[in-house]
């Protein structure tokens, strides 16, 4: 006869027990592989723009002057791109193409001042997908007015009030805390005029600035409407039109504590957000400044490292900490918030997505100077590797007449960063890549020039504009 052993006994609660544990566990693992597996997709986006800001006077870009210590700290989180050049040395031209990923040849109308009616923006792309859009300036060109109002549902503009501006994003944001959304944070500083708190100026600025023009003083570049020349007096030097050094220090210092103020508005901004693991941020410029690095003040001028060569720091869910050194360009943020945000991108873009970073390929990073207010300055560059590359059409006072067929000038960055020694033979390759790009840059100009043609009468008023902006001196 065959015995059947007694099988055990398990408990009703003991069974239960153990199913809870192997759900427990069961989920504890699923939990682990999507956190380590698959972070969650971006649904919140923000793109912050500073006027204005050289990259080097970023400590994460190295300077020592402990300027920007929230940026810094948003770069140690997320990705630092090194090498990133504005597409324009000035403000329409660089945000035509920053919020476009297309040229500003491209994008830009033909009166100089707008971004053109047939150019889809990065914020037309989120609202057709359904995102909430809002923008926040405090640059009055950075507006509706101007053409930048496509595609967002709200638009606040509040001309050179940083704090203002600042304040109405952060309610914005934490009342759209939970929806899918896109913004856009426009800040007028570091621009000219350099006006940082009165409490930040330290006692030995103020020194400084007591026997220097009131203009100085209030952190104004005043330049002429008809020949760009700077008009900053008294001048040390004897000669017309030129500022004293100790004029130029002294704007030097306010730009930099100027910095320091926008800083912590970012800071203000970004602490906003509660460290929402849904959201990206990227902090860029759209242009930079000079300080006599090639004979100006302001920018605009030209299309040298101190006027296009801009911070890019990129922080999300997912992004490992980087530092990119590939060179990239500003155009390459629009195609880059549509491929995190799994959106199509349009095909005539020029831009081309930025992550991963690992995947970055090397390629020639073009920029353009149209300038069409006061004297004509028309300028293209091409960067690709250790060499720069610049041709200029025409130019400005008080540089060197631009001889008939144009001028080239030539950079090694590895011996000269900063470009002080031309020289003027191009290697094949980027002088044939230049010279077709400003074929077909000078092509869109004209087609461009068609939809809106700059008459005396809008040139008058652009003019006016600009005077009561505080960029022009009163006539």
């Amino acid at each position: 006869m065959t015995q059947t052993r007694p099988q055990a006994r398990v408990p009703r609660w003991g069974t239960a027990v153990i199913v809870m544990i192997a759900a427990v566990a069961l989920a504890f693992a699923a939990c682990g592989y999507f956190a380590f597996r698959q972070r969650p997709a971006p649904e919140r986006f923000v793109l912050i723009v500073l006027d204005s800001l050289r990259a080097d006077r970023l400590g994460c870009y190295g300077n020592g002057g402990h300027l920007t210590p929230a940026l810094d700290a948003l770069a140690a989180q997320g990705v630092r791109f090194d090498d990133c050049w504005s597409v324009a040395s000035w403000t329409i031209e660089s945000n035509c193409g920053l919020f476009t990923g297309r040229y500003p040849s491209q994008t830009r109308a033909g009166d100089g001042m707008h971004l053109r009616s047939d150019a889809f923006t990065l914020a037309e792309a989120f609202r057709v997908a359904g995102y909430a859009t809002a923008a926040f300036s405090s640059h009055k060109w950075i507006s509706p007015d101007y053409g930048f109002g496509r595609g967002f549902n709200t638009f606040r503009v509040a001309h050179m009030d940083d704090d203002r501006i600042a304040d109405a994003c952060i309610r914005w944001i934490k009342k759209h805390r939970r929806d899918s959304y896109f913004v856009l944070l426009y800040f007028w500083a570091p621009h000219f005029p350099y006006k940082p708190e009165p409490a930040n100026i330290p006692a030995a600025l103020r020194a400084r600035l007591a026997p220097l023009p009131e203009f100085t003083r209030n952190g104004y570049i005043v330049v002429s409407g008809e020949n760009r020349l700077l008009t900053i007096v008294p001048k040390a030097t004897g000669k017309p039109d030129e500022a004293s050094l100790a004029e130029i220090a002294a704007l030097r210092d306010l730009y930099e504590l100027y910095v320091r103020d926008v800083d912590a508005r970012v800071g203000r901004v970004l602490r906003s957000l509660n460290g929402d693991d849904r959201c990206v941020v990227a902090v860029t410029a759209d242009h930079g400044e000079e300080f006599l690095d090639h004979g100006f003040l302001w920018h605009q001028m030209t299309l040298y490292r101190e006027l296009l060569h801009v911070p890019l720091l990129i922080r999300g869910p997912g992004l490992a900490r980087a530092v990119v050194e590939t060179p990239v360009s500003n155009l390459d943020i629009t195609p880059t918030f549509l491929s995190l945000a799994g959106l199509a991108a349009p095909r005539d873009l020029v831009g081309r997505p930025l992550l991963p970073a690992s995947g970055i390929e090397q390629r020639l990073v073009f920029s353009e100077m149209d300038q069409i207010r006061g004297s004509h300055a028309l300028r293209y560059g091409v960067r690709s590797g250790d060499t720069a590359v610049i041709y200029s059409l025409s130019g400005c006072p008080p540089e060197k007449p631009i001889p008939p067929g144009g001028r080239w000038e030539v950079y090694d960055l590895k011996r000269d960063p900063t470009e002080q020694h031309p020289g003027a033979d191009p290697p094949g390759d980027l002088g044939a890549a230049l010279s077709a790009h400003t074929r077909d840059a000078l092509a869109a100009r004209a087609v461009a020039t068609k939809d809106r043609t700059a008459t005396p009468e809008a040139r008058n008023e652009m003019m006016r504009q600009f005077r009561a902006l505080g960029y022009l001196a009163p006539n």
